[in-house]
Order: C-alpha cells, then sequence, then structure tokens
C-alpha cells in the first residue's frame, strides 16, 4: 500500500499559491486514485487563490509579515520585498558554458546536505538577497499554523505516510537554473526532509508540464464522475505569468510525446 501527499508550489513574480492531492496507489488493479483538497492559502479565505509574493517586518514586533496582510496594514510594515523571484542565470551573467556545468555539479552537491557554497558566483549580493528573500517568503507560507494543520490533518484522514513538494519553474529555465533554484528552495523548510511530522522529498517540474498533469488527472467535480482528458485528442497548454509565458502540447495517450516551449521574460 501506498498513500502520498503532493504539495505543489508555484513561486511567482506576481502572485503565489500552493495546492495539495493524495494518490492511492494501493488498488489490486494495478490503478491509482486521487483526492484533491482545497487549500486555503495564509491571509486568505477562499480555496484556490493566490497570494501576493511579497513581504516584509512589522514595526511593532519585527516578525514577518506576508501576502495580503501588507496591503491592509502597508503604514505598520518596513523592509518590504517584492518581486524578487529572479532567474538564476540573469543573476550570473557571462558564464561560459564550462563554467555552467561546473557550478551545476556545486549546486547539486551543496542541495544534498542543505549547505550554501563559498564560490564567489553563489555570494555576491543579487544571489545571496535573492536566495534569501526566496526562503523567507516560503518558510511564512508553510510555517503558518493554520495552513500546516490543515495538511496534518488531511494526511491522517488519508492515511498519507508521506509528502512529495512539487515545486514549479519556468519551461525554459534550462538545467543550471533549476538546480541552483533547487538549492535555494532545498534551504527552506521544504527541503528538511520532513514536514508535518511526515517524512517529506522535493522534486521540480515545469510550470506549463503541472498545468497538463492538472488536466489530465481524474476528478469528481462534474456530476461526481471521475473525467479524464479524452482519449485521442490533444492538449495545447498556455501558462501565462506576471513575467513567463510557458507552454505544453502534448498528446493524452503519451506521456513521452511532450512540446515545452516558452519565454523567459
Amino acid at each position: 500500500m501506498s498513500v502520498k501527499t503532493y504539495i505543489g508550489y508555484d513561486l511567482g513574480d506576481g502572485e503565489a499559491i500552493t495546492d495539495i492531492v493524495t494518490m492511492n496507489t494501493s488498488d489490486a488493479r494495478n490503478e491509482f486514485s486521487i483526492d484533491w483538497t482545497n487549500m486555503t492559502m495564509p491571509g486568505t479565505n477562499k480555496p484556490g487563490m493566490a497570494v501576493p509574493t511579497v513581504f516584509g517586518y512589522s514595526n511593532r514586533s519585527g516578525d514577518i509579515v506576508f501576502a495580503q496582510k501588507i496591503a491592509d496594514t502597508p503604514e505598520l510594515v518596513h523592509g518590504v520585498r517584492i518581486n524578487f523571484k529572479r532567474r538564476p542565470s540573469d543573476l550570473m551573467p557571462g558564464l561560459t558554458q564550462a563554467r555552467k556545468l561546473e557550478l551545476k555539479a556545486v549546486a547539486e552537491q551543496y542541495a544534498a546536505n542543505r549547505t550554501w557554497p563559498s564560490i564567489p558566483e553563489f555570494n555576491t549580493q543579487d544571489m545571496l538577497d535573492f536566495r534569501d528573500a526566496v526562503v523567507t517568503f516560503t518558510n511564512a507560507i508553510f510555517e503558518e499554523k493554520t495552513y500546516l494543520s490543515k495538511i496534518n490533518d488531511t494526511m491522517n484522514a488519508s492515511g498519507s505516510t508521506e509528502i512529495v513538494f512539487c515545486v514549479g519553474h519556468p519551461t525554459k529555465w534550462d538545467s543550471f537554473d533549476v538546480a541552483v533554484y533547487k538549492l535555494i528552495i532545498s534551504r527552506s523548510i521544504l527541503g528538511k526532509g520532513s514536514y508535518a511530522w511526515k517524512p517529506s522529498s522535493l522534486q521540480f517540474a515545469q510550470e506549463s508540464r503541472a498545468a497538463y498533469l492538472f488536466a489530465k488527472t481524474p476528478s469528481s467535480d462534474v456530476g461526481g464522475r471521475r473525467h479524464y482528458l479524452p482519449s485521442n485528442t490533444c492538449a495545447l497548454l498556455i501558462d501565462v505569468g506576471s513575467s513567463t509565458i510557458d507552454v505544453t502540447a502534448v498528446k493524452a495517450d503519451s506521456a513521452d510525446s511532450v512540446y515545452h516551449h516558452g519565454n523567459n521574460y
């Protein structure tokens, strides 16, 4: 029996959102069942609503304040950071392909033990600011008590024993960008190896590919019946974000024939 909880995380320039699904692969016919959970982001009261990708610090307590709370009381906040998500390649301009391969290997090595390289390219002020902003905002979401409690309750109700964090990245980021982004995310609560008192792991996916998987996944939203993307059809997903456009085109009957494209700017 295998019951896993997958938590999707899309950190965008303008807005960020999470989603949660439990997958049960214990069916005797080697099929699987999926249950979606409507997650309400911290600071909102409506499931499925994204939150602004912005944070700051309270003038009174010094505690982190993020998302909608900043818009509600901007005069009570300092040190505001907004629009901080960057393509790692843009923060290391002029790298040769050979150097990118070297730094990619370094990022992958250090991500495994959640430490930060001392190599100069990883320690410019822009890179450190990017790293710290991503980690701070990510922790603010996933450490929020109500959100954490909802995840824990969902897992206990489903009998899930493991969490997989699925983090989205722009489709046209190359393997070097993804490796650096994974290094950064690994330093947040998502990389600790446990969450909601359960073991956890990290994986990364192209954002438009994640949208396709959502369209192909069965749901029970219509008349209580499960619905799939119809056989013998094609799907075209266009994800227009605040700074990137991601496209996936794929046949419904094949997970192997996939076309990814987009624009990073």
